[in-house]
């Protein structure tokens, strides 16, 4: 008696084992399933929120971009120096940035601080993709490093720009050539002077007379003939009558 008891309880319980499982299982997958069709949803919320920031930083910069060019047309440039460097330093990875020290640089070097126009120029230089920018940059640094007599540091960047921009080269001829003159290369600044000189318009001499193709004809002036006896004028008045000497008397 108590061993078919004993054996049903066991087939009972070995019946339903299985189907709980199974139960488990399909419960498992139908989370899995869930949680990936949430991946996308999770994704797009991420990006949305990410998008968001990203519009809220591009617009402050913009922001604070248009009001440095606005203090640098009024003259403000302190003001502007500062709105620069704070886009420089605060918001690096945005493109901005690289353009904020394109205009600090240009600003410092028109005031002649050529040492920080030069880092900055620098920094711009070694990130920035703008061709038109590159070669204004090139220049500048260029001719920082030759007001401070840092000759072979001006041959590099005017150098670089020789060869990217012909447009540049009559410019940089007889800057390059003292470059080299006072690095001790009289050679190659002997070339640049050449070079310089070639590229000169020819001066037009004025206030010459013109020379015509054919020499002109010489002509000789006959002398007037002398008048003849018969051509001499009348003489409208008759000649006066001479009048006789007294002579002289006797004492």
């Amino acid at each position: 008696m108590n061993d078919n008891r004993k054996t049903g309880i066991d087939e009972g319980v070995s019946s339903s084992a299985p189907q709980s499982l199974l139960d488990r299982v399909r419960n498992i997958n139908g989370l899995l399933a869930a949680a990936i069709a949430l991946i996308p949803v999770a994704a797009f919320v991420a990006y949305a929120v990410f998008a968001s920031a990203r519009e809220k930083i591009l617009l402050e910069v913009s922001g604070k971009m248009d009001a440095a060019l606005v203090a640098y047309e009024n003259g403000d440039m302190d003001g502007s120096l500062e709105l620069l460097g704070e886009i420089r330093e605060q918001f690096a990875d945005v493109k901005t940035a690289g353009i904020a020290e394109y205009y600090e640089g240009a600003i410092l070097f028109n005031q002649g601080e050529d040492e920080r126009s030069i880092e900055r120029m620098g920094e711009f230089l070694s990130s920035s993709q703008d061709v038109l920018l590159k070669r204004e940059a090139l220049f500048m640094a260029g001719f920082s490093n030759f007001r401070l007599e840092r000759w072979a540091d001006a041959i590099g960047y005017f150098e670089e720009l020789f060869v990217e921009s012909p447009t540049h080269r009559r410019r940089l001829l007889p800057l390059l050539a003292t470059a080299y003159g006072k690095d001790g290369d009289t050679a190659r600044a002997d070339q640049l002077r050449k070079e310089f000189a070639a590229t000169l318009p020819v001066p037009e001499l004025s206030g010459l007379p013109e020379v015509s193709e054919s020499p002109p004809e010489t002509t000789t002036e006959t002398p007037a003939e002398t008048p003849q006896p018969s051509e001499l004028p009348e003489v409208s008045e008759p000649l006066p009558e001479t009048t006789e000497i007294p002579s002289e008397t006797s004492n």
